[in-house]
């Protein structure tokens, strides 16, 4: 019996860490690697991230501080409500409805400025024409 992810055996993988071989749940998904699992078993990775953990103390504490401030409000750039962002710090708008208009607005000036363009060109192509 051959011992690795594939057609012929699709339910044991060897741990690239511990060299063990375990069983394919015992890894977490991973679409980027061809068996679509990652190399190391979920218990050497957590054991790792632990290790990494104790070593960067300020780091994680940085990060942990940053991740607990609390979001302040932002004005709709559509309706002017106040919200507070959910999805991204750059969202200007409070719900998808106003999302939609905005985005009907860019668009709506997008295609302005470029018809101006093309009337411009238009204009010089004529003039250069005798």
């Amino acid at each position: 019996m051959t011992k690795y992810i594939g057609p012929s055996n699709p339910t044991v993988k060897r741990c690239a860490h511990c060299r063990r071989w375990l069983k394919a749940s015992a890894f977490r998904p991973n679409p980027r690697l061809r068996s679509g699992l990652n190399s190391w078993c979920r218990e050497c990775a957590a054991e790792r991230t632990r290790q990494w953990r104790a070593e960067n103390p300020a780091y994680v504490g940085r990060v942990n501080v940053a991740r607990r401030v609390k979001q302040r409000s932002k004005r709709c750039a559509v309706c002017g409500d106040d919200f507070v962002p959910t999805q991204r710090k750059d969202q200007e708008c409070c719900s998808t409805e106003c999302t939609r208009q905005l985005k009907a607005r860019r668009e709506r000036a997008r295609r302005a400025a470029s018809s101006r363009n093309k009337s411009k060109t238009h204009r010089r192509i004529k003039e250069v024409r005798p």
